[in-house]
This record gives structure tokens, sequence and C-alpha cells, in this order.
């Protein structure tokens, strides 16, 4: 959504709604999605659905946090969410 102003709390918010689509979407087993969760043992998500994810989060946050991180870094939602909120505050 370009010009929207997001803050880490709904730049969160929209990380875990959006795992949550793609979990649902792919049959996975709904499960807790907490910060510590890991995106492929504890999720279920494959390397296709992370890469999906991220192009859909960096249409949706109007950043591409990847320019200066390595998506092989990204172990949990939490490492997810930082780099979104470092993207968008940084404007990358």
């Amino acid at each position: 959504m370009p010009g929207k102003t997001w803050t880490p709390r709904e730049i969160k918010q929209t990380v875990v709604a959006e795992i949550s689509t793609c979990v649902a979407a792919n049959g996975l087993r709904q499960v807790e999605i907490a910060q510590t969760s890991k995106l492929q043992p504890t999720l279920g998500l494959s390397s296709l659905d992370i890469v999906q994810l991220i192009e859909s989060l960096n249409e949706k946050f109007n950043a591409n946090p990847f320019r200066t991180e390595a998506m092989t870094d990204l172990q949990t939602v939490g490492d997810l969410c930082r780099v979104y909120i470092d993207a968008v505050s940084s404007g990358r």
C-alpha cells in the first residue's frame, strides 16, 4: 500500500495474517503463529511458500528488505517481522 505509514505492530500483525493465509491455502495444519515459530519445521512452509509469502509482503509494504538481507537468514516469524520493520522504517 504505497503512501501508508506502517507501525511495527501493524507490520507484525500483517506478517502473521499473511502467514496464516499461506498456511490455510496450502492445507497445512493450523498452529498458533508466534514470533518464535519456525517458518519451515513449525509452520510447514516450503521454500516456494516462503518466496510467495515474501513477494506478497513486498507488494503489501511496498518494500524489499532482501536488497540488503539474505533470505537464508530467515528462520522464524520474528525474523521476517524484523526485516520488514527495518525495511519499511528505512524506506527500502
